[in-house]
């Protein structure tokens, strides 16, 4: 059987002399050669195999080393024998790995017969110890053994430990949340938290050996099992109906994962009431179908009255300009409700992009002129960078609908006594960046262009950026911000640059 030799030494050098010297021994069999380039990977080789007959260690070595490895091995109390590389002066440290059981040491730099001598010596040293005490070596390596299994038995007591505490943390959370929770196991119900009781009127016994199926009025595992194991695309979520144990019924999101649970891996879902949610939601749809529908036949009729009376040459003067003010309102009021209409269509992907040339300069300067007093109020200067003007196909209401509501936000939002810049460039495409010195709040900023998100703002309604994404991507193009305490905030929006 092959001598097992382990080099550890950060020196290629080191390591090519010795293979030269042996490379005989290793062609026929009689040895086999295993280099380390420091000490922690010699001394995790050790442990992994317990059969090498010799040690050959350099002292400076990175992360372990020599005498640190040394130390190591003595504590494994093993057979293997160590000769020490070191140079002539360091009789110090050779000294002292003497005392830690070193069997020789050769100097450096390398006298590669000197180096086959003292292996050839260690090896014949470590033959008389496997012949003469072969039963103490077993009982050593056994020492080492059960010195591993020690240590593997603690180290999986303490994952275990660690899982159960982790268990008892989840169920705190569970037995705490305000969310119903359901676990269960291939759609079977293994458990549930007095919230999930309370929303569906069920006591404990009563769920389980349930199948998931029965709380909802849809078949849900299904889509629960795409949505756990994710193959859902980018959804974390879904909303359901859940029914509760008297027959009544509610609006849900649920939303599914995997935990661990007793010991074993089990799917949890958590059930949110979101009843009052739907119902707000259904209210704003329905107000805002009242306002882009219901309202315009009456405005019609304002219109056609209003000029109607208009023909008659006789009429007073005073009356006169009160019915063209009237009327004035009226168009107004009808292009706001065709522009919501506009914006409606936008949301459902059916709008049709009017074809017509829009100067921006033009429509700028009179949305300035539009939020004046609200910049004189807050004693704010509106200031421009116009690199160069441009023309871009669209519908002009709209795009002045979109510098509007960017510009009154950042005016809103600007400190007072501070400018507000408004840059008009192109690069690759067309741009139109709006900055001001105020920092959009971080419970916003992941979902700023979603409907309804403010922050803070009287009488806000969260609409005007959502409307102006909705604009700049019905126009081809696309908006995006940067905001932080110490730059402020710059909101660009970006047009394609087309041919007119």
């Amino acid at each position: 059987m092959p001598y097992r030799i382990l080099i550890a030494d950060d020196d290629i050098d080191i390591q090519n002399q010795i293979s030269y010297t042996f490379q005989e021994e290793v062609l026929n069999g009689e040895m086999k050669l295993f280099f380390c380039k420091n000490g922690k990977l010699a001394l995790d080789t050790i442990l992994e195999n317990l059969d090498f007959d010799l040690l050959i260690t350099d002292l400076e070595m990175p992360e372990l080393n020599g005498i640190q490895l040394l130390q190591e091995v003595k504590s494994l109390d093993l057979p293997m024998q160590t000769v020490i590389l070191s140079a002539h002066d360091d009789l110090k440290n050779i000294r002292m790995l003497m005392n830690y059981g070193a069997f020789d040491f050769i100097p450096k730099p390398l006298d590669l017969t000197d180096l086959r001598i003292t292996v050839q010596k260690t090896l014949h040293h470590v033959e008389q110890l496997k012949l003469g005490d072969k039963n103490l070596i077993e009982n050593e390596v056994l020492k080492l053994l059960n010195l591993r299994l020690k240590k593997e038995i603690a180290s999986r007591q303490k994952a275990e430990q660690n899982l159960k505490e982790s268990e008892m943390r989840f169920q705190t959370l569970t037995e705490a949340s305000f969310e119903g929770i359901i676990l269960h196991h291939d759609g079977i119900v293994i458990d549930a938290n007095p919230a999930f009781l309370k929303i569906t009127g069920y006591v404990a016994e009563e769920i389980q050996n349930k199948h998931i199926n029965d709380f909802f009025i849809e078949e849900i595992a299904g889509k629960l099992s795409l949505l756990i194991h994710g193959q859902n695309g980018t959804d974390h979520s879904i909303e359901t109906i859940c029914e509760r144990k008297n027959g009544g019924r509610f609006d849900a999101l649920v939303i599914g994962g995997m935990v661990p649970y007793d010991g074993e891996t089990v799917c949890i879902l958590a059930i949110r009431d979101i009843t009052e949610q739907k119902r707000i939601q259904r209210l704003r749809e329905d107000v805002e179908r009242i306002v882009r529908h219901d309202l315009k036949n009456p405005l019609n009729g304002i219109i056609g009255f209003s000029g109607m009376i208009l023909t008659n040459r006789d009429l007073p003067e005073t009356i006169k300009e009160s019915v063209i003010f009237i009327q004035k309102s009226a168009y107004n009021l009808l292009r706001m409700i065709n522009h919501s209409l506009d914006i409606f269509k936008m949301e459902e992907g059916t709008y049709t992009l009017k074809q017509e040339s829009v100067n921006i300069l033009p429509v700028l300067e009179e949305v300035e002129k539009e939020l004046s007093h609200i910049a004189s109020t807050k004693k704010i200067s509106i200031q421009k960078s116009i690199q160069n003007d441009f023309l871009i196909k669209g519908d002009r209401l709209h795009i002045e609908s979109l510098i509007s509501n960017l510009l009154k936000n950042a005016l809103e939002a600007s400190p007072e006594n501070k400018p507000v810049t408004v840059s008009i460039f192109t690069d690759s495409l067309n741009r139109i960046s709006i900055h001001n010195d105020g920092a959009i709040h971080e419970s916003i900023r992941p979902h700023f262009f979603e409907r309804y998100a403010t922050f803070g703002k009287v009488g806000g309604t969260g609409l005007g950026t959502y409307s102006a994404k909705l604009i700049a991507v019905a126009h081809g193009g696309d908006i995006s911000f940067q905001t932080s305490q110490s730059a402020g905030t710059t909101i660009t929006v970006s047009l394609p640059v087309t041919s007119l």
